[in-house]
Formats: C-alpha cells, structure tokens, sequence
C-alpha cells in the first residue's frame, strides 16, 4: 500500500486538497429521515451487515456476549437501545423541552449514515430528545448515503482538546475501507464530505480506494 508521510502543520491541507481530488459529479439523496452515527472502523461492517442489533451481532458472530452481559445490556435505563435494538437520530424534531440534551447528528468524528424515511422507529427521550429506537436490524439497503465531515475534523483539532490527531488520521484512513465496502457490496450510495452543507463534496468511490494511506511524519 502506498503511503505519504506529512507534517502535522501539512495535514489539514492536504486533506482539503486529497478530498477534492476525489469529487465527482453530486448525486441527490432523498426519502431519508433517520440518521446513525458510528465509528470509522466500524461503518465497513455496517455497509456489510447492516446496522445490527446487539442480539443479531451476537448470532451472526460478531459478537460473544455472556448471557448475564446481554441481561446487563438489556436494562434500557442505562442502555436505551439495549439487546433488540437500534438507536438512530432525527435532527429535525423541533419539541424538544428547554435544556433537553440533542444527540448531535453530524458530529465530525463519526460516520452519519442516512437512512430511509420507510424504518418503523419509535421515539425515545431516555438519553436524547432527538433518538428513535428501530426493534429490529436495519439491512444495509436501507442506507441512503454515507457522510462523513472529515475536513470539519481536522480544522477543529487545534481548538478541541477532545480530539485526537492520531485518531483524525486513522479515520481518513479508514475512508478506504469504506469504499471498498460499498464496492464489494454492490451497494450504490454515494460517499459524501459535509462539512459545509453548501459545498457537498461527492467522493468517487475508485479513488477514494486508490489513496495513499497518510502517516505522520
């Protein structure tokens, strides 16, 4: 695999210029109303299997929970999805209570899958005034796109302390993966870079797979 090493003070550049490199022509998304957030590492799996339910990882093998661990997890009081599952946001309901905590939807160190408007989901203000709780796996055909906003991420490094360089990083490289993913999957839904809603960002999928995996110098 092809590798480029930068400076940190190179980085965000470079990303900026790597990303744009990769656009294509943008495509539409619509009949979509929910959204799942995840972990670049786990957003391959996810494009694969589908958005699982704790119980559905564990007989597919991808999980190996002890039965007193599926019986902890079940508590929805401290875990609302719990073992049959699966939480999702919607950003656009306007009810919430004053103070009442939102899930944030597009955050820039997570993978935002959009998924169709036809999920069954039931609200579920338990930890967030915005969360919907679907009771069954959702299957990956579901997915309406993938958004990511790396360039969000890396401009915000230096003024949040809670975001991890090496982590940064390791997400853009996890990009790749994705790709691959949708590719092998035959599944056909755009990649998309978000971090300005007026300048959407459509990834050419072949490129994207053909990127250099970015180490820091």
């Amino acid at each position: 695999m092809e590798t480029i090493k930068l400076e940190e003070k190179y980085i965000l550049e470079y990303i900026k210029d790597i990303l744009n490199d990769c656009k294509e022509k943008n495509r539409e998304v619509t009949d979509y109303r929910f959204h799942h957030g995840t972990e670049y590492k786990i957003a391959p799996s996810i494009i694969k299997y589908g958005i699982l339910t704790i119980e559905d990882l564990n007989k597919l093998g991808l999980r190996n929970d002890s039965k007193s661990e599926l019986e902890r997890l079940g508590d929805i009081d401290s875990h609302a999805n719990g073992t049959y599952a699966v939480s999702l946001s919607d950003p656009l309901v306007d009810d919430l209570y004053p103070g009442e905590e939102k899930f944030d939807t597009f955050s820039n160190s997570r993978v935002d899958f959009l998924l169709s408007n036809s999920i069954q989901a039931g609200r579920s203000t338990i930890n967030w005034g915005n969360e919907y709780l679907s009771y069954k796996s959702i299957p990956s055909d579901k997915i309406k796109s993938v958004d990511i906003r790396l360039i969000d991420l890396f401009e915000k490094l230096k003024t949040n302390k809670y975001l991890s360089l090496e982590e940064s990083i390791n997400n853009f490289n996890e990009l790749k993966n994705i790709a691959m993913a949708l590719k092998t999957t035959k599944l056909d839904i755009p990649i998309r870079e978000m971090s300005k809603e007026n300048e959407i960002i459509t990834l050419n999928k072949e490129k994207v797979i053909e990127l250099p995996k970015l180490i820091l110098k």
